[in-house]
């Protein structure tokens, strides 16, 4: 097809798409908004950018070297036995934790994040 072409029927499909509505009303305003790139002038999430990005690579490089060694039973037990009532969490659950390992969520770096601290 020629780039015309093309053109032609993507501008169709749009069109279908938007059944009647005016394009601007379909997008978020922020994405017009004078004075504002939504890519340089939004702020950035430390949490989840930062910080546990360092906890989920320690958290790695951790488990990595402790199932080297065989020592997995021992490093449950140990993570077992910290106070819970400093944490800002129900539990640890660790089992589930050193079972899916390697398939953590931010909510478990944070919880290994505190525990750390103890």
């Amino acid at each position: 097809m020629k780039e015309s072409e093309v053109k032609a029927a993507l501008e169709k499909e749009l069109e279908d798409l938007l059944n009647g509505k005016n394009l601007d009303d379909m997008i978020n305003p922020l994405l017009g908004m004078n004075g504002m790139n939504i890519h340089l002038d939004m702020p950035t999430e430390i949490l989840h950018t930062i910080l546990l990005g360092v906890i989920k690579y320690f958290w790695g490089q951790t488990v990595y070297l402790i199932k080297k060694a065989k020592l997995l039973d021992i490093f449950q037990s140990r993570l077992d036995s910290i106070n819970h009532d400093a944490l800002n969490a129900p539990s640890l659950n660790l089992e589930y934790i050193c079972h899916y390992k390697g398939g953590l969520i931010g909510k478990h770096f944070k919880r290994l994040a505190q525990a750390s601290g103890n």
